[in-house]
């Protein structure tokens, strides 16, 4: 079952104001908050550090925390790059220390130690029966990007299915993003969606201004120019920021 409202937006979400009659109290605005629960990981107190975000306890905190502005909606974060922030069945999982050349781990402290995947019980589902626990709308904030900004971030799934990788104009592929082109692609995200569901998610914010470096010059990959060729009897310009180009890939993103 994928029937869930899907929210499309770059930077801010656009809320709808609930009107209301004369003299009727009700809250105006849905207060969305971003959580990145492991930027908490690295909070410190005076006594050490405030949060411990890979328990059932530090979550709760955390979202005591970010109800204090009023949030009645929380969209806890799933991922970092393409490692997810819970017991995924069909994705990496955040900081795995497994020995793989292609990758390395985040050598920061205490973030480098950090283990989501690992954590008992599964803190995706943890997060979301707090937020409802709480009074609030249990949603997943998810960054569009594959890769953020470093190689500890790639997914084992990209890692693994290189035939889908971006590649540029001259054939370089790069392992940050899998095109959407393919229908696999397709359907390993939307595995991923199904995860959050069975989770209790009741909204979904995709994130699309994160792209982790990710850009249409990474769309010349055989079904998208195989397509444009088809489309304007010639191949795709050089120049990835041609608008014809980039109207092409959007047809994709």
């Amino acid at each position: 079952m994928r029937a869930l409202p899907i929210i499309f937006a770059s930077v801010v979400i656009c809320c709808a104001i609930i009107s209301a009659g004369p003299g009727v109290c009700a809250e105006r605005f849905e207060v969305a908050s971003w959580v990145d629960h492991f930027d908490f990981a690295g909070v410190k107190g005076e006594d050490g550090y405030l949060f411990d975000s890979e328990t059932v306890e530090g979550c709760s905190k955390i979202l005591d925390h970010v109800q204090e502005v009023g949030t009645t909606t929380a969209l806890w974060r799933n991922c970092g790059g393409a490692t997810m922030r819970y017991q995924s069945a069909v994705e990496s999982h955040h900081q795995e220390n497994v020995p793989d050349k292609r990758k390395v781990l985040d050598s920061r402290l205490p973030w480098g130690w950090v283990r989501y995947g690992a954590a008992e019980p599964d803190l995706m589902r943890s997060a979301l029966d707090l937020a409802i626990e709480k009074g609030m709308k249990p949603g997943v904030h998810w960054p569009f990007e594959e890769t953020h900004w470093a190689i500890w971030t790639i997914g084992g799934w990209n890692l693994d299915h290189p035939q889908y990788w971006g590649r540029s104009i001259d054939g370089t592929p790069w392992w940050g993003r899998s095109s959407i082109a393919y229908e696999e692609v397709v359907e390993h995200k939307l595995q991923l969606i199904d995860e959050l569901i069975d989770r209790g998610i009741q909204s979904l914010f995709i994130d699309t201004y994160r792209s982790g470096g990710w850009g249409p010059g990474y769309e010349y990959v055989p079904p998208v120019v195989e397509a444009y060729k088809e489309k304007y009897g010639v191949d795709p310009p050089e120049n990835p920021k041609d608008p014809q180009w980039c109207n092409h890939v959007a047809g994709y993103v």
